[in-house]
This record gives C-alpha cells, sequence and structure tokens, in this order.
C-alpha cells in the first residue's frame, strides 16, 4: 500500500469520526457514469467485468478522489439476467443503470403471517419463484437458471474483488465501502410490497407491518450484518479468521473497524410523514445502526430525497460518531448546524449545478460548503446524487471542483 494510499485511509477514518484529518476527504459517487466515461456500456461489463475496472480506473486517474464508492458497479446485473429478473437494466443509452418496482407479495394477512412467523423461508419459497421467473417451469429449466445465475454472480465477484485489490495499487485511491445494509423496512418497501402497497399497508395493516419489520430485523438484518462484516475486515485476514470463528463457531458477533464503512441507502422515509417515520421506520433503523456500531463500525446512511429537521433530530438518539449522514437533497449547511456536533455528514455538491453550471458557480458554491461546513471537521466532501450518465454531470466541471477542493479543503 502507497504512502499516499495511506494517507487517504487516515483522512477518511478521522472524518467518519466525526473528528479533523489533514484536509478535508473527496469521496466518489459515479457508479455507472464510469462506463461512459471509459468508453464501455453495462452490456460490455456483464461479459467482461474487468472493462469496468478499466473505466473506473480512468475516473480515478483524471479525476481527484480519496476513496471510491465502488470499483466496478453496484448491482450484479448478469445475477438477475440468469433468473429472468428485470430488476436492475441499461437505459437506452446502454450506460445509466435503472431499477424497476416489483412488488410480488400480496398484502393480504396471510401472507403477512408467513413473512412473520420465517422471513427467509418466506422469501425462499414464496417471494423467489415470483419475482424470478426462470426459476419456475421444468426442472432443466430451473437448473439451467441456477448455473446462468451463478456464472453472473461469479463475474460479478471476479470485477468487484480484482478492482478493489487494483484500483488502489494502479491509482492510490482505496475504497471506502465495507459492508452493506438494507433497512428492514425499506425490505419490506423495494422487495415485497413497493411504494403503493406499503403505503396502503400503514393503514389497512399497520401492527402487521410493524411485526414484519421486526421480524425481517431479527431474523434476516441480524444474521445478513454478520455475513457483511467480512467485507470491514478483507484486509485483515487474522481478524477475518476470528470473525469467523466467534460467528460460526462460538455463535457470537463479529469485530469490524470505523473504516472502511458499512454502506445504508434509505429509500421508505423521504414518503412518510414524521408520525409514519417515528412509527414504522425509525425503530428498526435505530437497532440495525446501532447493531453495526457495537461491532466497532461506522454507518454511512444515504438520506436519500429530503428528510427535513424534524426527522434528522432523532438522530441525536445515536451514539455519537456512529453514522455518516450522507445529505442528499435537505440543506447540507443546514444539516452540518444541527448534527455537526453529534456525527459525520457528507455530501455538498449537487450534480445540477455541475451539469448546467459554470466552472466559475461550480468553484464559488464548493467554496461556501467548505466555509459552512468543514470548521470542526466530520465533513466529506462529495456529489449529492450519484452519476448514473455521463450527462449527469459536465465532467470538466468536476475535475476542476474536486482539485479545488483538494487544495481548499486543507486544515
Amino acid at each position: 500500500m502507497s504512502k499516499v494510499t495511506k494517507e487517504k485511509i487516515q483522512r477518511m477514518t478521522l472524518a467518519g469520526q466525526n473528528k479533523i484529518p489533514d484536509r478535508v476527504p473527496i469521496t466518489s459517487q459515479i457508479e455507472t457514469f464510469a462506463y461512459g466515461y471509459g468508453g464501455t456500456t453495462i452490456a460490455e461489463v456483464k461479459k467482461h467485468p474487468l472493462k469496468g475496472v478499466a473505466a473506473f480506473k480512468k475516473c480515478y486517474e483524471d479525476i481527484y478522489f480519496d476513496g471510491f464508492f465502488e470499483p466496478i458497479f453496484v448491482h450484479p446485473f448478469a445475477f438477475f439476467d440468469g433468473l429472468g429478473a428485470d430488476s436492475y437494466f441499461a437505459s437506452d443509452d446502454g450506460v445509466t443503470a435503472q431499477h424497476a418496482e416489483i412488488a410480488p407479495m400480496e398484502g393480504t394477512e396471510e401472507e403477512y403471517r408467513q413473512l412473520i412467523a420465517d422471513p427467509t423461508k418466506f422469501f425462499l419459497d414464496v417471494i423467489n419463484p415470483r419475482k424470478f421467473p426462470n426459476l419456475n417451469g421444468p426442472e432443466a429449466g430451473q437448473r439451467k437458471a441456477i448455473v446462468d445465475a451463478l456464472k453472473g454472480a461469479g463475474g460479478f465477484m471476479i470485477g468487484m474483488g480484482g478492482g478493489n485489490v487494483a484500483l488502489p495499487i494502479l491509482t492510490d485511491t482505496p475504497g471506502f465501502m465495507g459492508g452493506f445494509i438494507e433497512m428492514p423496512y425499506d425490505n419490506i418497501f423495494d422487495f415485497l410490497r413497493g411504494f403503493r402497497g406499503s403505503s396502503i399497508d400503514m393503514r389497512r395493516h399497520p401492527e402487521l407491518l410493524l411485526e414484519a419489520t421486526e421480524a425481517i430485523y431479527e431474523t434476516y438484518t441480524r444474521e445478513c450484518e454478520k455475513f457483511y462484516s467480512f467485507l470491514n475486515v478483507l484486509s485483515n485476514p487474522p481478524q477475518m479468521l476470528k470473525n469467523a470463528y466467534n460467528i460460526f463457531i462460538k455463535g457470537g458477533e463479529p469485530k469490524c473497524f470505523p473504516f472502511p464503512w458499512f454502506f445504508n441507502p434509505t429509500h421508505a422515509p423521504s414518503f412518510m410523514n414524521q408520525q409514519q417515520y417515528e412509527k414504522f421506520y425509525w425503530p428498526t433503523y435505530k437497532k440495525t445502526l446501532e447493531l453495526v456500531h457495537s461491532y466497532g463500525a461506522i454507518t454511512c446512511t444515504l438520506l436519500e430525497g429530503e428528510w427535513g429537521a424534524e426527522k434528522l433530530e432523532l438522530f441525536k438518539d445515536l451514539e455519537p460518531a456512529s453514522v455518516i449522514l450522507y445529505v442528499e437533497n435537505d440543506d447540507i449547511c443546514a444539516v452540518k448546524k444541527q448534527l455537526g456536533d453529534y456525527h459525520a455528514f457528507m455530501g455538498g455538491m449537487p450534480i445540477s449545478l455541475l451539469k448546467s453550471g459554470t466552472k466559475k458557480e461550480c468553484l464559488e458554491h464548493t467554496m461556501h460548503v467548505f466555509d459552512e461546513c468543514a470548521p470542526g471537521g466530520g465533513f466529506i466532501f462529495t456529489t449529492d446524487k450519484s452519476l448514473l450518465s455521463t450527462d449527469d454531470c459536465n465532467p470538466t466541471n468536476l475535475i476542476a471542483v474536486n482539485d479545488f477542493a483538494h487544495a481548499y479543503g486543507v486544515y
């Protein structure tokens, strides 16, 4: 590991703990923007995952970053193709990734009871055959679907693993995602009932919905996070072995580190009023964040949409410096004033400005955000949303902004 890479890791580690590093870290959220910038497509990367690594390599060589979110792509597209699902697909440009809403669960009391009784069994026996068409039909077809899906998953893992190893060496840029969390309510919102169904269930079956989120947390989320914890300690083989022993032999909990961070996108909260949020979302959200922090880790939680000060106020109930609040549509300067003494926060650069603004306007905005948010530490600079297409921003603006931020952000 190079001296520069070690400095970047230390920079992000301190900022994530709401401390003052040597300068404000700058992280990437470029996703499939990298494919267009690097001259490839989702279809090509599905067949040849290392083409994705090459595209991201070009981004990290041309644009200054202290850390990257991903080394190839977030979603295992070829895995879902093998199962016949169109959960994730490419737009007409061949680069922009999209997600189709699929709501395979019926909102009946009977199905809720099955989910509550055993979430894992319900997912495997009821939901997967509905969600993955290739798992239905003749046995030979099911076997082929499983083989194709495993090949797709294997290619995805090769690309992810290869990128996580190669990019820090080739570009002096380390990855910062060391685990993943799908919050219990978002499991229902994203994968089972969808926007319309979950909105109806809050009124039609509120107690069943509450029981279901608790059941998912206790029997699904808690176990999933034990497996995701291994991503946090990949660079520390002795700790990996200790975690394996503690989890699989002793039935205990893993030990993790403050960096790299667990990552959590939140989807439902911006569509909820305060009462709904406090009743249906916050209880298991809080417990999951506390679970990960009990391992010794920090969660970078993406506050998708606009949350508002009232919802954000609840983060004061968490252990200080246990989360990084990745701000999307809320005013990041206001979040700094409200929660800067409690947690680190991340964001600050609107992709709309990078796309349509002049270089001068982008740099003036960056200077303003740094002047408001950098004092006291705990600030990580990045775009307010992920870049999915080369149309999402003017690359010249992004290069200029990150170069300026790196120079201006010295403490």
